[in-house]
């Protein structure tokens, strides 16, 4: 009896690890049959927040890779089409205003929770959980999902709820994406493993800058000649912003150009890699 409880424990608390590792790692997304998404911001529960600072924080991330619609747009074509406002994030009426909106996929993010707290060390703590939904209109079915929590403290309260809500949406973005790192404005380092690259924001004034802090040995970036220390200052003639450099998988590009600064020197250097090693800088597109 006893070594059947004990069975019967393991098999519990084998299929309780399984469940948080599914809940908290999503698989990532095939998105690449996707050119148009339309995005819909909604909030369920918890402390009022803005959508419009969720949905911003969306936008920003994807409008590199997709045909943006907005939540905006879809209430227009709801009115023209007299749908009930209060339907609108019902899934078959996303997936109806998707096909109208010409759609490949609708992406529904969804605040699920929203908390601030003052903290004995009298500084703010703000909780940010989100839901995203993947529909794809052409069968009306979901094909991704991704749950997300992040807390940010900080002296202001607009502070603690940015950061927080820009780490629940990037935790669930670079999922979707397949996007690997990025430096993000907070200077914060992200290290990218698969490709052996490591940056980090550089002390310029204008934040314009990004500088290499690893490469490993072997790699493709190595052996087109970067080294730590270099200053990436374009990336194929585009002029970098340290809040947004990116490693999306799947471009469809089979080399980038880089323009650094060693020292007092300049130089250009091209590196040869395969599409899912892609380097893409803020602005460029890569589909």
């Amino acid at each position: 009896m006893k070594r059947a409880r004990g069975v019967l424990c393991l098999v519990l608390l084998l299929f309780w690890l399984t469940g948080c590792s599914a809940k908290h790692h999503p698989p990532e997304a095939d998105t690449s049959w996707i050119e148009t998404l339309a995005v819909v911001v909604a909030q369920d529960s918890g402390q009022p927040l803005s959508l419009t600072l969720v949905e911003s924080e969306v936008t920003r991330h994807l409008y590199q890779r997709f045909r943006l619609i907005t939540r905006s747009q879809l209430e227009t074509i709801a009115d023209e089409q007299r749908l009930a406002g209060g339907r609108l994030f019902d899934p078959p009426t996303l997936i109806e205003l998707g096909q109208l909106a010409g759609a490949d996929a609708v992406l529904q993010v969804t605040v699920t929770g929203h908390e601030i707290e003052w903290t004995t060390t009298q500084r703010y703590r703000a909780h940010v959980s989100l839901a995203m939904q993947l529909f794809e209109v052409a069968t009306g079915t979901v094909c991704w999902s991704c749950l997300s929590r992040r807390t940010k403290t900080s002296e202001t309260i607009s502070v603690a709820v940015h950061d927080s809500v820009s780490g629940a949406v990037w935790d669930c973005v670079k999922r979707l994406t397949g996007w690997e790192s990025m430096v993000e404005g907070d200077g914060a380092m992200r290290v990218c493993s698969r490709t052996g690259l490591q940056l980090a924001p550089a002390s310029d004034a204008d934040g314009r800058r990004v500088t290499v802090q690893g490469v490993a040995a072997g790699s493709v970036w190595a052996e087109a000649g970067l080294r730590a220390g270099d200053v990436i200052e374009a990336v194929n003639g585009r002029q970098v912003s340290r809040s947004a450099i990116e490693f999306p998988r799947g471009a469809e590009q089979r080399c980038v150009s880089l323009s650094i600064r060693r020292g007092d020197r300049r130089m250009e250097l091209t590196v040869p890699i395969a599409p899912e090693e892609a380097l893409s800088s803020s602005g460029s597109g890569h589909r």
